[in-house]
């Protein structure tokens, strides 16, 4: 790609698709960190791997590119340090609007099913979070040190804040292995089996 780029035309928030132009970028605006989006969007497609059976990413058909792997190599070759920002957000689950498994007035926007009355809503959320710890192990392994991971995007149901949605996504130290969501093969666990 050969996109030129100065600091006076770049707006607030830049997508840049070379990451080599991006780092270089950086180091002219003498940044010394860069964090890159899309490791996970909310749409469910994300710009790195991810082993899951349902992941939908860019290393895919298509386009067959891992833009994440891409993005650290520059990023490190550039001197810089590497940061990573990721939303569990996932709206190709219907189970993401509803977690526990309520009855609901209607199905959520993007229930596909001739049944919403007996989708298991429940199972499918088990599904997205399987997909999310899968993305993350592999996003902090997969590419060498981050230096910086932001996580955001925690609330469920397009409500409330992070802390709403622990319970669900058990985002603190340990896990709670009677929890309806286990993650089983996609988590590590200690000993106890949290």
């Amino acid at each position: 790609m050969t996109t030129e780029f100065t600091p006076s035309k770049l707006p607030g928030n830049v997508v840049i698709l070379d990451e080599e132009i991006g780092a270089g970028m950086a180091q002219d605006l003498t940044r010394r960190r860069v964090l890159t989006s899309g490791t996970g969007l909310l749409a469910g497609f994300g710009l790195a791997a991810n082993s899951h059976p349902n992941a939908w990413t860019s290393t895919q058909a298509p386009l067959r590119r891992d833009f994440v792997k891409d993005y650290v190599a520059a990023v490190r070759a550039a001197g810089l340090k590497v940061g990573l920002y990721y939303s569990p957000i996932n709206w190709r689950y219907p189970g993401y609007y509803n977690v526990n498994g309520d009855k609901l007035a209607s199905p959520p926007w993007n229930y596909e099913g001739s049944d919403p009355a007996s989708f298991d809503y429940v199972a499918n959320a088990r599904t997205m979070k399987e997909e999310v710890y899968q993305a993350v192990k592999q996003l902090v392994t997969d590419y060498g040190a981050i230096d910086e991971l932001w996580w955001d995007g925690g609330w469920l149901a397009e409500k409330g804040s992070d802390a709403d949605g622990a319970y669900f996504w058990e985002s603190g130290l340990l896990r709670d292995a009677s929890n309806r969501w286990n993650v089983d093969a996609y988590g590590e666990t200690d000993a106890s089996g949290r």
